[in-house]
């Protein structure tokens, strides 16, 4: 009677929150009248001019808009394998309450698309390389070919007051997260599904429907908060924390599909701090895919190499210099466990304190797959991208 008595009090303590919850994030969503009220992720197809193929992946949640896109033309008609292919770009933007977007390449000072997403599933508008160059008309279309995955966005944004008086400081956090959304093969997705979950809420997380662990995580958090600060508390700014925990989609075509987990936390101190992860997964398989499926046996010491050789190009350090006096904690960096792929070739990704100071920032070292042919594996994954291309 008693467990049951318990097991009552905690549904409705759950029924509680989330009714909480929802009532903060369609407050977030229709208060202000520069807010769209849009929440999506699309994989999309489209062109420029009537001749440029493109292919984005993009992501609205709020007004914020973010993805990657590539593009690709015929450049000889009369060859049959002729195609140029541009390389990945990221995008950032924005939208207003009437559906009126404007997302840049790489940040404000490069080419741009503007326009109206006319249907949940269709943008239209004009890119522009820059300000004195002709707007072409472009246009995409919601698209998942084969190997490629939907996703339904869940978001919760919600703030918390450390003590029950006026001005008091607050614990704000705001979570998206990518549910898998109508892949043809339920053993897959189910298999996605939880790795997600667990490398967004935490291998120790109890896996549950996606807003539970949300309202659970979130409800963790604010605990978390009144303990550290109730009884020390004594007003001002310096007690407000902050949480962001995001998902973004770098890859999702050949059955492979890359995600970053953003990170983001303020608990006081002179800043924040922001940190990313990533993972590449198997549409065939259901299952992580690592550097060892990528590359063959011997592939440690040259990728090492190739990684030394581009951080010193990528802060000028010259060879008889050692990273020491330029600012790293060593000499030499290893390989980072922290890798991506997209059509281009693989990422890795340093975060802060890894191997430099917060100074130096986050480090991003990218290897184009066209210098590293030789070290990949016949039957690597990756090698459904190259087929692709080439």
């Amino acid at each position: 009677m008693i467990d049951k008595k318990l097991r009552l009090k905690n549904i409705f303590s759950v029924l509680r929150s989330l009714f909480f919850t929802l009532f903060i994030i369609v407050f977030s969503f229709s208060y202000g009248q520069e807010k769209a009220n849009i929440l999506f992720y699309k994989h999309m197809k489209g062109i420029i001019n009537n001749d440029i193929q493109i292919v984005a992946d993009i992501s609205i949640v709020n007004n914020n808009i973010s993805g990657f896109y590539y593009y690709y033309f015929d450049e000889h008609e009369e060859s049959e394998n002729s195609v140029y292919f541009g390389k990945t770009i990221p995008l950032m933007g924005s939208i207003n309450n009437l559906n009126e977007f404007e997302i840049f390449e790489f940040n404000k000072d490069g080419a741009k698309f503007t326009g109206t997403l006319t249907e949940e599933n269709k943008i239209t508008g004009y890119w522009q390389r820059s300000k004195d160059k002709k707007k072409l008309k472009f246009f995409l279309n919601e698209y998942y070919p084969d190997g490629s995955m939907a996703f339904k966005v869940y978001y919760l944004q919600s703030e918390c007051p450390l003590v029950k008086e006026d001005n008091s400081s607050t614990a704000n956090i705001e979570i998206v997260f990518l549910d898998p959304n109508n892949y043809p093969i339920n053993k897959i997705s189910d298999s996605i599904r939880d790795i997600l979950k667990m490398k967004f809420f935490g291998k120790k997380s109890i896996l549950q429907e996606p807003e539970i662990m949300m309202i659970n995580f979130e409800q963790d958090f604010f605990s978390s908060y009144k303990i550290a600060n109730k009884d020390i508390y004594d007003g001002g700014d310096s007690f407000n924390w902050e949480k962001k925990k995001e998902m973004n989609i770098y890859y999702n075509e050949n059955y492979i599909l890359t995600l970053s987990f953003t990170n983001y936390a303020y608990t006081g101190g002179a800043h924040g701090l922001w940190m990313k992860k990533f993972v590449i997964l198997d549409l065939k398989k259901g299952i992580i895919i690592k550097l060892d499926n990528i590359f063959k046996s011997n592939y440690k010491a040259e990728i090492k190499e190739i990684l030394n050789t581009k951080l010193r190009q990528k802060y000028a350090i010259k060879e008889n210099e050692k990273l020491t006096d330029a600012g790293f904690f060593d000499d030499e960096i290893n390989i980072s466990k922290n890798y991506y792929v997209n059509k281009d070739g693989v990422g890795f990704y340093y975060n802060n304190y890894e191997i430099a100071s917060y100074a130096t920032g986050q480090t991003d070292i990218f290897i184009p797959f066209k210098s590293i042919m030789h070290l990949i594996k016949i039957d690597s994954p990756v090698n459904r991208i190259l087929n692709s291309l080439y």
